[in-house]
């Protein structure tokens, strides 16, 4: 085994599986979805969680669980009467605030949480709050988009209720990816990715379907990056969302990209299946990357028996310039290299990567096989 540990290399020289993503925008106004009866009761354990992005707090609900008006029958995320960055939990009777500063006009992880004793919140991923309940659940119809009479004013995608207690770690490990839709205690399952017509599809293998009530709109969900591709309005780069996107695109690997922002990786260790997965797929990146000067950060990949492993796994008369890769930790077969796994009549300026390459043959730091 050929390892290349801790190291800075600068090199000059020259060497879908997701498609369009959708998400829904809620106006304030008497605009939701009715998705029916998905319940969990009791004191029964569950996991609800969403990406959310508020333009207002004004008591709209995120979703609505259970039933309101009973003492600890409800589940419910909304947002505070008037008080930005105020988060309230909703169980009716003893309910509790939830200060998260920095929390309006971007979007936001939230996974609201019961393990029977206990109801914690987390945003980003990150607990922000643990309090003893004991719920008594109320079965009731399952809402998205308001609480009571108090309509949501935002943008929600990828809503997933489970009956079980997820874990920080599980919640970590798949807020920045797409489910299958099959995972042992999913519920309800809203990729929200219809991009027209009036409902949405439960993505779970149960038939939680849901409908609008009033005219929502049909928005980029939150993997989508901004822009179009060209070289005059490049695809955003700005995040692990967008970065996921690309990774899983299979049509749109011949245009251009921008990264907009240092990208936090560390996730992609907890990831199933061997951590990040290459850009390109079985294919190749044809486009263009300019990082910009920006850094991706703690990107791991652990696929002893795989060839081709890098951030991107193949790249053919591509363009990539300006990439800082830090502290990667990256193990494959052969053809294995921080930036690419292989690299053919391609440019690459002004990149580095820093971190831990194991491989056999062909093994580097900026690619493997040239």
């Amino acid at each position: 085994m050929k390892s290349i540990a801790y190291f800075v290399v600068f090199l000059f020289l020259s060497v879908s599986l997701m498609a369009q993503d959708y998400g829904l925008d809620f106006s304030g106004s008497t605009q939701y979805v009715n998705c029916g009866a998905v319940v969990v009761t009791g004191a029964n354990p569950r996991t609800i969680e969403a990406w959310v992005y508020t333009r207002s707090f004004d008591n709209g609900g995120v979703w609505q669980f259970g039933e309101p008006g009973s003492i600890l029958g409800e589940f419910t995320l909304r947002t505070h009467n008037d008080i930005d960055n105020r988060w309230v939990v909703q169980l009716w009777g003893q309910d509790f605030d939830v200060l998260i500063p920095g929390s309006k006009n971007i979007w936001i992880h939230f996974a609201l949480v019961y393990d029977g004793t206990n109801v914690k919140l987390y945003a980003n991923g990150n607990p922000k709050t643990d309090q003893l309940r004991s719920l008594d659940t109320i079965s009731n119809t399952f809402y998205i988009g308001k609480w009571g009479n108090n309509y949501f004013d935002g943008k929600i995608d990828e809503l997933r209720v489970w009956n079980v207690a997820r874990t920080q770690e599980q919640i970590q490990a798949k807020m920045n990816v797409e489910l299958s839709g099959s995972e042992s205690g999913l519920l309800a399952y809203y990729r929200m990715n219809e991009g027209s017509g009036t409902t949405i599809t439960d993505n779970s293998t149960h038939s939680y379907n849901g409908s609008f009530v009033g005219s929502l709109t049909w928005i980029n969900g939150v993997f989508q990056p901004m822009g179009f591709g060209t070289s005059g309005d490049p695809y955003q780069i700005a995040n692990l969302n967008n970065l996921y996107w690309l990774s899983q695109t299979t049509n749109e690997l011949d245009k251009y990209y921008i990264q907009t922002a240092n990208i936090d990786a560390s996730v992609t260790s907890l990831w199933s299946a061997g951590g990040w997965i290459c850009i390109g797929g079985s294919g190749a990146f044809e486009g263009s990357y300019n990082g910009d000067d920006y850094t991706i950060d703690e990107l791991t990949i652990n696929r002893p028996g795989t060839f081709q492993q890098g951030f991107f796994r193949l790249l053919v008369n591509a363009t990539v310039e300006n990439l800082n890769l830090t502290n990667m930790d990256i193990t494959g077969l052969s053809d294995i290299g921080g930036l690419a796994g292989q690299i053919q009549n391609s440019t690459v300026t002004k990149c580095s990567v820093t971190g831990s390459i194991s491989g056999g043959q062909c093994t580097g730091g900026i690619g493997g096989g040239f």
